[in-house]
C-alpha cells in the first residue's frame, strides 16, 4: 500500500511537472506583463546575452549604461548555465541590470531601479529545459533585476521561437551548435543539438573546428590549398598554426575561442576559395537534412520556417538558407508543402514574439 501511494505521488509530480512545462507560453507571458509599462526582452545564449526593452506600444527604447546611450540594445556575456556556470549567469545578469537605464518618453534616461516595480521580464535562454536549470536562472534573474518572479515570464529560447510558426512550423537555430525543432500535427519534434563532438556540422565550432582542420591539414602537406590557412594564422596571431594543437587538446583556445572563427570561413567561401565552400556548403547540407527529418509528417499547406543563431547574420545569409532549403531531402517533398523562410537572427525574435502576444 505505502509503496502504491508512494508510486501515485510521484505520478501525481510527474503530471503536474508536465503540465507546467506544457503550460501556453502565450499565457505566461500575458500574465507576466499585466499591468506593466516596460517589457525587458531578454535573449540568452551560450556566448552572449542580449536585453530590449519595449513599452506599451511595442516600440524598442533607447538604453542607456552607465549613464551613456548605447542604442536599442545592450549585450553582456552568455548566461546558458551548462556553458558558463553559476557564476557565469551570475556575471552577466549583474552586467545587464548594474547600470541600466533607458528612455522612458522624454528624451532622458531614467534608472532602471526606478521604474522596475513597473517592468515585467520575457526571456529565452539557452540551457533552462531542465527544472533545476530554470529554477537556478529564474532565482538570479529575480534577484538581480529586483522584478519578482511572477513578472518574469522564463522559457528556453526554443519555446519561444516556435511561437513565431503558429500551428504548423520549424525553428532552425545555428549558434554555437545546431538545432531543428518543428511542430506538426500538435506534436513537438526535434533533430540535432548534440554538439561537434557527436556529429554538429552547422554550428559556428563545428564550422570553425572543420576550417582549423583544413588549414593544419595544409601546413602539414596532405590537404588541398586553401586560403583559410593564411587567415587561420593572422587570426590566431601563430606563424605556425600546429602550435595551436596543444593549446586545442588542453582547452587553452577554447571552443568559444575558435567558433570567432566562423565568419572567416564564410568570407573566404564568399572570396571563392574551394575549401571554405565546401565547409559551408557542408553546413547547409546538415541543415537541411536536419530539417526535412522534422518534416517527414509535413503532408500540405504553408509550412514556415524562422532561422534563428549567430551563422545566419552572415551578409550572404540569405543564399545560405536558400542553399539550405534547396537540399534533395526538401526539394522532394511534396509539390503542395509550401516552404516560407524567416530570417530573424539579425534582431532578437523575443520582441516579436511579445508584440504578437501582447498585441502590441
Amino acid at each position: 500500500m505505502k509503496n502504491l501511494l508512494k508510486l501515485s505521488l510521484i505520478s501525481l509530480g510527474f503530471l503536474a511537472a508536465t503540465l507546467v512545462r506544457a503550460e501556453d507560453p502565450q499565457l505566461l507571458i500575458s500574465q507576466a506583463a499585466q499591468d506593466a509599462d516596460y517589457i525587458l526582452c531578454i535573449d540568452g545564449g551560450a556566448s552572449n546575452t542580449q536585453l530590449r526593452v519595449l513599452n506599451l506600444w511595442g516600440e524598442e527604447l533607447e538604453l542607456y549604461e552607465e549613464g551613456f546611450r548605447s542604442g536599442t540594445m545592450i549585450e553582456t556575456t552568455g548566461s546558458n548555465r551548462n556553458k558558463v556556470g553559476e557564476e557565469g549567469i551570475m556575471q552577466a545578469f549583474q552586467a545587464l541590470f548594474g547600470g541600466l537605464g533607458f528612455d522612458s518618453g522624454n528624451g532622458i534616461g531614467v534608472p532602471f531601479a526606478s521604474v522596475a516595480s513597473r517592468c515585467a521580464i520575457v526571456a529565452g535562454i539557452t540551457g533552462v529545459s531542465s527544472a533545476e536549470n530554470r529554477e537556478h536562472v529564474l532565482n538570479v534573474l529575480e534577484e538581480q533585476s529586483g522584478i519578482p518572479r511572477e513578472r518574469i515570464a522564463l522559457f528556453s529560447d526554443i519555446e519561444l521561437a516556435l511561437e513565431l510558426v503558429g500551428e504548423q512550423g520549424a525553428v532552425v537555430i545555428a549558434g554555437m551548435g545546431s538545432v531543428c525543432f518543428a511542430k506538426v500535427d500538435g506534436e513537438s519534434k526535434r533533430s540535432g543539438g548534440l554538439g561537434h563532438l557527436l556529429g554538429d556540422k552547422a554550428g559556428a565550432d563545428a564550422i570553425a573546428f572543420d576550417a582549423v582542420r583544413q588549414a593544419l591539414a595544409e601546413e602539414y602537406g596532405w590537404g588541398e590549398p586553401t586560403s583559410l590557412t593564411a587567415r587561420a594564422k593572422a587570426f590566431f596571431g601563430s606563424e605556425e598554426l600546429t602550435s595551436l594543437v596543444p593549446a586545442i587538446h588542453s582547452g587553452e583556445l577554447t571552443n568559444d575561442q575558435i567558433a570567432e572563427f566562423c565568419p572567416v570561413v564564410f568570407d573566404e567561401a564568399r572570396q571563392g576559395d574551394y575549401v571554405s565552400q565546401k565547409i559551408v556548403n557542408s553546413s547547409a547540407n546538415y541543415l537541411g537534412d536536419m530539417l526535412s527529418r522534422v518534416m517527414e509528417d509535413v503532408y500540405e499547406g504553408e509550412f514556415p520556417v524562422v532561422f534563428i543563431g549567430g551563422v545566419f547574420k552572415d551578409a550572404d545569409a540569405d543564399a545560405y538558407i536558400q542553399s539550405i532549403l534547396d537540399v534533395p531531402s526538401i526539394r522532394s517533398m511534396d509539390e503542395d508543402i509550401e516552404v516560407i523562410p524567416q530570417n530573424m537572427a539579425r534582431t532578437s525574435f523575443i520582441p516579436e514574439v511579445v508584440r504578437n502576444t501582447l498585441a502590441l
